[in-house]
């Protein structure tokens, strides 16, 4: 049920009901969650307390309890729709032009990905084409002269607070074994993807291969790419005094190949090719690993007083909130992804 992203009593007092019965709810369960989910990120629940006036820090709703049943139905009707229906116009063309620029991908890709299948070995990708940097955005979407930007999606201070678990829902238990699955049992698992600055196509399962088996490793170690045994990175230094656990190393070794592209998606809602490609797969547990290893390794790390960091937009252009300050004094947004 957590992989699934439904949260923990959801589907309590269901006792007693057969089996079909409750496989109904648990679906009916499943749906509401994952929309749930989603309606969050559009900032729905914000329009709604943009119109609700009065109250105080102490008592932020009181005006709501204030209303007598006649007020809750004008404000109702005079207020939060018209919010509501501009949130969710908003998303609506989102998602449609999100669908057309799919189509359009999937149709460009039909003929790379039948070469590739034709060309390409039974485990899917030639490793020697595989170079190693990173790039921020797919060429076209740079803002390259006679392209339309695209504006940046970023998260609010409520988000950075709420963290990871009501992104990407509550990692597994069985650390490694839940992150073996996330690669190699899901839908998306031996999808062959692109990954335009690793020179090819590659899948998920392949690259779990990669960083778990030794003769994989060497395999795919050509070029500028190197993977190295899990058995050296347990004897470096940095290693053993930041105490990164083995699932750790996996996942901090799968992020800096070329499977970052796929956890960037999940967490950010795009490139859209990406994300729909993801077909459902959250890599919650890995992304949960990534992000410990993450903090373990920045307990170490010295950052110079004169230090300044950039982050590069890759062509996108920054919204609004960047530009002007909210209610509480605050100008920006917080990213979605892991940034390298």
């Amino acid at each position: 049920l957590i992989e699934l992203g439904i949260v923990e009593g959801a589907l309590s007092g269901l006792e007693g009901l057969d089996f079909e019965e409750f496989r109904r709810k648990l679906v009916r369960e499943w749906e509401v969650s994952v929309k749930q989910q989603m309606l969050a990120k559009t900032g729905i629940v914000r329009s709604i307390a943009e119109v609700l006036e009065g109250g105080s820090p102490d008592n932020p709703l009181n005006l709501l309890a204030d209303m007598t049943s006649e007020d809750l139905a004008s404000w109702c009707a005079d207020k939060v729709a018209p919010q509501l229906q501009r949130v969710l116009g908003a998303e609506q063309t989102f998602i449609r032009e999100k669908r057309m620029r799919v189509r359009q991908r999937n149709s460009s890709n039909n003929t790379e990905s039948a070469n590739l299948n034709s060309s390409s070995n039974s485990e899917g990708v030639d490793p020697q084409q595989f170079k190693s940097f990173k790039f921020s955005m797919e060429p076209e979407q740079q803002g390259d002269a006679g392209l339309e930007k695209t504006q940046g999606r970023f998260g609010n201070i409520e988000e950075f607070y709420s963290g990871l678990v009501d992104k990407i829902g509550l990692p597994q238990v069985r650390l490694l074994h839940a992150m073996e699955s996330e690669h190699t049992r899901r839908p998306d698992s031996r999808t062959p993807f692109n990954v335009t600055n690793y020179g090819g196509y590659t899948t998920p399962e392949r690259e779990w291969q990669s960083v778990t088996d030794p003769e994989m490793a060497r395999q795919a170690s050509k070029g500028d790419r190197v993977i190295r045994p899990l058995e050296d990175l347990l004897n470096e230094t940095v290693v053993k005094e930041a105490n990164l656990q083995k699932v750790e190393i996996y996942a901090l070794q799968l992020y800096t190949g070329p499977m970052y592209c796929k956890y960037n998606a999940m967490l950010r809602g795009f490139p859209e090719h990406i994300a729909a490609g993801l077909q459902g797969n959250r890599y919650a547990t890995t992304i949960t690993c990534i992000v410990s290893g993450i903090i373990k390794l920045s307990k170490l790390m010295v950052l110079p007083e004169d230090r300044l960091v950039y982050r590069g937009l890759g062509g996108l252009e920054l919204p609004q909130e960047f530009k002007y300050r909210d209610s509480k004094g605050i100008r920006g947004g917080v990213e979605y992804a892991l940034m390298s």
